[in-house]
């Protein structure tokens, strides 16, 4: 098989790091309460830094990054609690309970995870309700994979009765759209798919409502801001959120430019656009693709059913053939018609630690679709694309398999050398075959290269990682 694969090898033995700050009296009283409730906080430093930067505590609703405390119930690697910095701020999962992705390196962070568009969501006991003349800030960081507007939303926080903040969009042009019930304000967006974005939503109650992305003023409109906070990541059944929240914030200010931009700097600095490692020259993803929808708003379905997976190559030359026109536009239907993703063994919770599968007709979609977005932007590439054969056989000079594969027995079982020097953070997250069986989980990790296959069959699900352009 071509690719490039890594075998299983031995256990590595991880220190953990004592993280020494001088804590100030708002975090430890949140400490002793996140603890006392079960919960726990992977990363003080962050927490700590949290405080310092939320000076004006009485205006927080709610506020929680990646990092902060999290309770989570470990059988199901789901999220039951997060804790809001102002203690009292507590999120209560009720009914279908997010993933909790965990943090594996240096380079990444936990997430609240929804990666499979379900209705997933964590909701607060009571609601935050805004009138049209309160004031009031909304902050999202948020990696989203799939925005279609008829289907799913990425807002990450809805009120009652289908009011809702959306990220909408996928088919262009993308928008954030604000219901409150009786009105709808809209603002365009740029399309971040598959990148961890900051936005701000701002109510200045005086019937005004502005929009910020990443730390940049977009528009101002006019309309009723009036709104009912209590459901977060996913909040209106119909519009589901298919992607990692990485922090939600509501205060019961107007935040000034000047703070946004400030904000913005601060949470960039923690939690970047996409998780990255150097090795030597190159610049890899540290974590598996998630894609659900490419750039140019393509939808790639979830295959489940063998039979269906095995029937890719027919759909394909279906297409291919009934498509009149150039080669290259021949190819692109063809691929539309057969990019598939899945999980191993179509789990969802395997789903939440080794992502996704796809198939090289994806592999092939998606590297079209950033081609034609660089097309069309060509003062704002998109930065990424998936690495070609000769970005995989530099890497292997650069680095050995131990260097890439992450150190603890957790995933490669016993006997492993990985020390995951590199941070590369290679899991074991097996493949689909051509009949559309799954194998090697625990034993191998698989990974497409943009200008396969020639000895390797489309139909084969893999893993997809992003090189920096």
């Amino acid at each position: 098989m071509k690719a490039y694969k890594l075998g299983a090898v031995q256990a590595a033995i991880r220190g953990n790091k004592h993280l020494g700050s001088k804590l100030n009296y708002l975090y430890l009283a949140y400490k002793a309460i996140v603890e006392a409730d079960g919960g726990s906080i992977s990363s003080e430093i962050l927490t700590e830094q949290a405080f310092l930067s939320l000076k004006e505590q009485d205006s927080i609703d709610l506020a929680w990054m990646a990092g902060m405390g999290t309770k989570s119930d470990i059988g199901y690697n789901s999220v039951s609690y997060i804790y809001s910095t102002n203690q009292i701020g507590l999120i209560r999962e009720i009914g279908y309970s997010p993933f909790y992705k965990r943090k594996l390196i240096s380079k990444q962070f936990e997430a609240i995870s929804n990666p499979n568009n379900e209705l997933r969501r964590l909701l607060r006991p009571d609601s935050f309700i805004k009138s049209s003349t309160d004031k009031w800030t909304f902050t999202l960081c948020v990696n989203d994979n799939f925005t279609n507007s008829a289907s799913s939303h990425a807002g990450a926080i809805v009120g009652d009765y289908a009011k809702y903040i959306a990220l909408s969009g996928s088919n262009l042009p993308s928008i954030l759209r604000f219901y409150n019930g009786t009105s709808t304000i809209t603002f365009p967006k740029k399309n971040h798919i598959g990148k961890t974005t900051i936005y701000h939503i701002v109510a200045d109650g005086s019937g005004n409502l502005s929009f910020y992305e990443n730390g940049g003023f977009i528009d101002t409109k006019t309309g009723n801001t009036s709104f009912v906070f209590r459901a977060f990541l996913t909040g209106y059944t119909t519009r589901k959120f298919c992607g990692d929240l990485y922090a939600v914030m509501l205060r019961s200010n107007e935040m000034t430019a000047q703070q946004i931009s400030s904000e913005y700097d601060f949470l960039r600095s923690k939690y970047p656009e996409i998780c990255s490692t150097a090795i030597a020259a190159q610049v890899w993803s540290v974590d598996n693709l998630n894609f659900v929808y490419t750039q140019s708003g393509n939808e790639i379905p979830n295959i489940t059913d063998n039979a269906a997976w095995a029937n890719a190559t027919t759909l394909y030359n279906n297409a291919y053939d009934a498509k009149v026109g150039t080669e290259e536009e021949k190819v692109y239907e063809g691929v539309k018609a057969a990019a598939m993703w899945c999980y191993y063994d179509n789990d969802v919770e395997k789903g939440s630690i080794y992502n996704k599968l796809y198939n090289f007709y994806a592999v092939k979609l998606i590297q079209m679709d950033i081609d034609y977005f660089n097309t069309a932007n060509p003062g704002n590439t998109w930065g990424w694309r998936i690495p070609l054969d000769n970005d995989w056989a530099l890497l292997e000079t650069t680095a050995t398999a131990d260097e890439l594969k992450h150190d603890t027995d957790e995933f490669w079982g016993d006997g492993n050398t990985g020390t995951n020097s590199t941070q590369f953070t290679s899991l074991p997250g097996g493949y689909r075959d051509v009949d559309g069986t799954f194998k090697e989980l625990g034993v191998s990790s698989n990974y497409w290269g943009a200008d396969w296959p020639d000895d390797l069959t489309e139909m084969v699900g893999m893993s997809v990682r992003l090189i920096q352009e």
